[in-house]
């Protein structure tokens, strides 16, 4: 420090300046003096300058329901360039434009540090663009993502509305394009589910299953395969809760060029085997049926439970070989099924 003099020689002051690395840091500083048995104290309160670049908008949520009633908060704590939150009360300007093209310009202040303002969306699903500012200081946009709430109930359609029960033609399923109360479009990659109710046309409980699929472009769809047996099946998508209307398909009796199913039954003495097979297995238009057609052959006789053994058709015809040691001696009914083809025969063992 350097003293200023009296005329008898004592320092009526002294004076110290602080070092600028000492005073980078806003807040407040408590200054100590002392002198022998003398002490002074004051307290020196630092103000941080005016905003420097970047001013950046935050904002949370970073999506919300486009219906008008939600909103987002956007926060702006500007700093000087020294890394201090500038003071109260500074100015600053916050801009927001919505799909709807609606630009909002708020005037705000610095308060506790920062400057706030909720954001309410409008009813038109896109993105809103933020900006903030203080005087001549600009920084990035901010976006918020303004997307559809809940759906209204949508339908179903079916192509080809139905098909021949032959467990092997795939129907696609696909929706009407699922949109909110606002018209606005679910996001893609939104996940429906369709629940698939298949009613079986022997005995037992329907068969159900859960199909998930993602929505694109608004409508969601997916392949639903004929069963093996005619019936019907119902089918509704279910997105956030929200149900469509039921559709039932039916799959028809398929079309053959005969529904009786040719058999033939041959001994192997070779490898002690019977042989079983049907067919050819024909289509509606005299061409062999897919590949793969499952096909059942059901062996029983009077006395014991029935033998039942399940192949694949291949080139038109499906076969089984039985083994002769499991077979007692007497008169068998054979009968076959695939889809609604079916055949019956007589097998005598001696």
């Amino acid at each position: 420090g350097q003293p200023n003099g009296q005329p008898n020689g004592q320092p009526k002051q002294v004076e110290f300046t602080l070092p600028a690395e000492d005073t980078k840091q806003a807040g407040l500083v408590t200054l100590t003096a002392t002198s022998g048995q003398a002490r002074g104290e004051t307290t020196l309160k630092l103000e941080a300058s005016t905003p420097v670049e970047p001013v950046i908008p935050l904002v949370g949520g970073r999506a919300i329901i486009a219906d008008a009633a939600h909103w987002s908060m956007v926060v702006v704590v500007p700093f000087d360039r020294f890394g201090n939150p500038v003071t109260e009360g500074t100015p600053l300007q916050l801009k927001a434009l919505h799909p709807d093209g609606r630009l909002e310009d708020k005037q705000l202040e610095v308060k506790h540090l920062l400057g706030w303002e909720k954001l309410y969306s409008s009813t038109k699903a896109g993105r809103t663009t933020i900006s903030a500012m203080s005087g001549e200081t600009h920084g990035p946009e901010a976006v918020l993502l303004e997307v559809a709430g809940w759906p209204v109930p949508f339908t179903l359609a079916a192509e080809p509305e139905s098909l021949p029960a032959d467990g092997h033609q795939l129907m696609t399923l696909r929706t009407s394009v699922i949109h909110d109360k606002f018209g606005n479009i679910l996001p893609d990659g939104t996940l429906i589910t369709f629940e698939v109710k298949e009613v079986s046309s022997g005995q037992g409980e329907p068969i159900r299953r859960s199909i998930p699929a993602n929505i694109l472009g608004g409508v969601a769809e997916i392949p639903l395969q004929a069963p093996h047996q005619p019936g019907i099946i119902e089918v509704y998508g279910v997105v956030y809760g929200v149900e469509s209307e039921l559709r039932q398909i039916a799959f028809t009796k398929e079309s053959a060029a005969s529904d009786l199913l040719p058999i033939t039954v041959q001994k192997n003495q070779t490898t002690r085997t019977l042989v079983l097979e049907a067919g050819p297995l024909l289509g509606s238009l005299g061409q062999f049926v897919p590949d793969g057609t499952p096909v059942l052959f059901r062996l029983s006789n009077a006395s014991g439970q029935p033998l039942l053994f399940t192949a694949t058709s291949l080139n038109g015809r499906a076969s089984v070989e039985v083994r002769l040691a499991i077979l007692l001696p007497g008169s068998y009914k054979l009968e076959v099924q695939a889809g609604a083809g079916h055949g019956s025969a007589t097998v005598n063992l001696p």
